[in-house]
């Protein structure tokens, strides 16, 4: 138990007796609980009372079995406060903790930058196959083009792209109309 924080609460004691005998809280020093402390600890009393003006008891407290020493309460040195011992467990666990889940944050993010990796590469390949599409369905169509002018005018490669891009529709009425009686328009001589 931290004597000077007992000693601290309220109601503030204006005496303490300790195993029976009275001990005067300094009113005159700015260190009054901290000397009063010490007076309790070098007395080596084992029951403390709080007493108020008027003699009637407060609270009080066993000291016997309580040892306050750091393997007790970890951070509790000389002159600590109780927010600096909870700083210090605070601290302490955050510590611990972090250290707990260092292994386990890690494995994941590691699984996370091989699974992100396998994504990159999949995705690059059905980039590369889709190009590949493209382009050969853009020589086919070529081909198809050219054959078609050859022989018919286009009809045929008109009504493959229609089936292809229904989008395309509108170019097939396009050539459909170009067309006079079934006939494709004369080729003009290339010079």
């Amino acid at each position: 138990m931290n004597i000077a924080s007992w000693l601290r609460r309220t109601p503030v004691p204006v005496a303490i007796l300790a195993d029976g005998r009275r001990c005067e809280v300094p009113t005159n020093s700015k260190r009054k609980w901290a000397e009063l402390t010490e007076t309790i600890e070098t007395l080596g009393a084992t029951r403390l009372e709080a007493i108020d003006a008027n003699g009637v008891v407060l609270r009080a407290c066993s000291l016997e079995g309580d040892e306050t020493t750091d393997e007790k309460r970890p951070g509790d040195a000389k002159g600590q406060t109780d927010l600096q011992v909870f700083a210090s467990l605070l601290s302490a666990a955050y510590t611990q903790g972090s250290n707990a889940t260092k292994d386990a944050y890690a494995m994941a993010f590691s699984e996370n930058t091989n699974l992100v990796s396998i994504l990159a590469a999949r995705l690059s390949s059905l980039e590369t196959a889709w190009q590949r599409s493209m382009s050969d369905r853009a020589n086919l169509v070529a081909q198809l083009a050219q054959r078609g002018e050859d022989e018919d005018g286009g009809g045929e490669f008109m009504q493959l792209l229609a089936l292809m891009r229904p989008d395309m529709g509108g170019l097939l009425a396009a050539s459909k109309a170009k067309h006079v009686n079934g006939k494709p328009p004369a080729k003009e001589a290339k010079s």
